[in-house]
């Protein structure tokens, strides 16, 4: 049985931007790979709707709106990402650079960044893969 991860810390290094990109690039890729497709999944609205929950300091709600929209692609992540070790790891460190990312926009107050930010290919894919690492905390 696997080690269990440690809690994903919102303070912990991320890495260079080189380093966070080639990241986001691998997971992005990884989570298409599986045959899901963020864009097609989360519309505009729902991006808008999690949007205000990040911006509002409340990523448990946002998370509840992606397993409220794409409960079966949440779970085939969730699946993907405790059969495959790097993937988990590279996963937990995207979603913790991610997050850190948004949380620093919404103490700013930009709600129209985090939204911005969350309407990308990377930031579907965050979304995603928040609610699946989520499910295995």
């Amino acid at each position: 049985q696997p080690e269990p991860s440690p809690p994903l810390e919102l303070n912990a290094a991320i890495g260079t931007p080189e380093e966070i990109d080639a990241l986001a690039a691998r997971v992005t890729s990884a989570i298409r790979r599986m045959g899901v497709d963020p864009n097609a999944l989360l519309p505009r609205p729902r991006v808008e709707e999690a949007a205000q929950a990040f911006s509002s300091h409340d990523p448990a709600r946002a998370r509840q709106i992606v397993r409220r929209v794409a409960p079966a692609a949440v779970r085939s992540v969730s699946r993907r990402i405790l059969g495959d070790d790097a993937l988990r790891a590279d996963a937990e460190a995207y979603v913790r650079a991610f997050a850190q990312g948004l949380k620093i926009q919404a103490e700013r107050g930009s709600a129209d960044d985090v939204q911005m930010r969350l309407a990308t290919d990377e930031g579907r894919a965050f979304m995603l893969l928040d609610a699946a690492v989520g499910d295995l905390s």
